[in-house]
């Protein structure tokens, strides 16, 4: 007969806190094997990896168990027990437990279902009266219930609240890395005549590369590396930026993406575009840098209502996004999506929707632009003739704070907001005050205790 006692327990530990850690030490004090379930959450911009790490760290004894993917249905009702302890059973099914260890009412349901016995840890927190809601509510004056190692971490996790693309690069590639912005030479169909003229009414004469110099590809890069910009990392990334960046052959874009990929210190190549200048054949090529490179394409959604998208003579339905996103994840491609917060028409409900409509597919990235209004553009027509006006900083606060907390904590954020060059910005005024956005976003979600996919719902319908 095996006598051996086995526990295990369950909890976000977000974050782990002296009442966690009661539970813990009481159960490795009293079986012979511990495991410690952690289940993911959106109630905390910590990962799962970090909230293990903490477990490792203070008891590498306990035995860590993922629980990824878990139910989001609580309580005690019949329905959310039984939602629950099926996950639970299933995930634990290969060890045979004999004790469940919390200092909550549903150990009891946990142990009965499970057929094992409960041991229940100062239910009544008498030794310990705290919660984790109350320390993510005010982390230092609850500090005393934190061990260091979990305090250090959540003061480095809080102060960057949304997931950023330069720590992102950072982790990849094990130090900064920068993009080099090139000028492709590429024009887009709604320019064209293929699918309309005059391109997005937003768009001047150099698309989104008013900046750049369009100089051959190679140069640019050359040029890019021997400047100072070059000496401020190690590692880059090259950047097809404006127009269409996959609308031409296959045989001519591979050259254009090769005369760029010509220096050791590139990593990555990231292809700025149009959904509907997405297929197969273009993919595959896409793909097969991705041996040597970090391979990402970006593409300019803007907004799911096809009304405006009308409007602003984006050229194709919503749906043509979701086709290419679906092709992209096909073949393993990081998809980053551009959308812009303000158009003309749009109302705080339309932004509402192409959140719900981006959360329906499987991205990676995110850039949230806000719309202004540069000179000879069509826009700029609208704007003068009273037929638009743009958001005030005000709104596009509000705006992306909506856009960050409803959207999964796993997008990489690459951009909360458009740059207008100085010499073409019309309005609004306050766009050309970059930092009033990165500062203000930061001031908004610490003060009120936000962060990336606070509010986040997968929308499962992207049909």
């Amino acid at each position: 007969m095996n006598d051996k006692k086995i526990g295990f327990t369950i909890g976000k530990f977000a974050p782990l806190h002296k009442g966690h850690q009661l539970v813990i030490e009481t159960a490795l004090q009293e079986v012979d094997e511990l495991y410690v379930v952690i289940y993911d959450t959106n109630l905390t911009n910590i990962s799962i990896n970090t909230r293990a790490n903490w477990i490792k760290a203070l008891y590498p004894k306990a035995h860590i168990i993922y629980a990824y993917n878990s139910p989001k249905q609580y309580g005690l009702d019949t329905e959310s027990v039984k939602i629950q302890m099926e996950y639970l059973s299933n995930l634990i099914k290969n060890i045979p437990v004999t004790h469940f260890y919390s200092s909550e009412p549903y150990g009891e349901k946990v142990a009965n279902y499970l057929h094992i016995e409960n041991r229940v840890v100062d239910i009544e927190k008498k030794q310990f009266p705290i919660s984790a809601s109350a320390i993510r509510n005010n982390i230092q004056n609850n500090k005393n219930y934190l061990e260091e190692i979990v305090y250090n971490d959540l003061q480095k996790e809080i102060a960057k609240r949304y997931n950023r693309i330069t720590e992102h690069l950072k982790n990849k590639f094990g130090e900064r890395t920068l993009k080099i912005c090139i000028d492709g030479g590429f024009t887009c169909p709604n320019r064209d005549g293929s699918c309309g003229t005059g391109g997005c009414i937003f768009c001047g004469e150099r698309g989104s590369g008013e900046h750049l110099t369009a100089t051959d590809i190679k140069s640019q890069v050359t040029n890019f590396l021997s400047s100072y910009r070059g000496k401020r990392a190690n590692k880059f990334i090259v950047y097809f930026q404006n127009f269409t960046n996959t609308y031409d052959t296959p045989q001519h874009l591979k050259e254009k993406y090769d005369a760029a990929l010509t220096d050791h210190r590139i990593v990555g190549i990231a292809i700025a575009t149009r959904p509907d200048c997405i297929n197969e054949e273009i993919i595959k090529l896409l793909k097969s840098y991705s041996e040597k490179y970090y391979v990402w394409v970006e593409l300019g959604l803007q907004t799911s209502n096809d009304t405006t998208a009308k409007l602003i003579n984006r050229g194709y339905p919503a749906s043509t996004y979701t086709e290419a996103v679906n092709l992209l994840n096909q073949y393993g491609i990081d998809v980053v999506t551009h959308i812009m917060v303000g158009l003309p028409g749009e109302n705080f409900d339309d932004l509402k929707n192409t959140v719900s409509f981006i959360n329906s597919h499987n991205i990676q990235g995110l850039k949230i632009h806000s719309t202004y209004v540069t000179k000879d553009t069509s826009l700029e027509k609208m704007y003068l003739n009273g037929n638009y006006t743009p958001l005030t900083l005000e709104e596009y606060m509000k705006s992306l704070t909506y856009v960050l907390t409803h959207i999964s904590k796993d997008i990489v954020i690459h951009r909360i907001s458009g740059d207008a060059p100085k010499n073409l910005l019309v309005a609004p005024e306050w766009n050309l005050h970059k930092k009033l956005v990165l500062n203000g976003i930061d001031k908004v979600l610490k003060e009120d205790n936000l962060y990336q996919g606070i509010y986040y719902k997968k929308n499962i319908d992207n049909t």
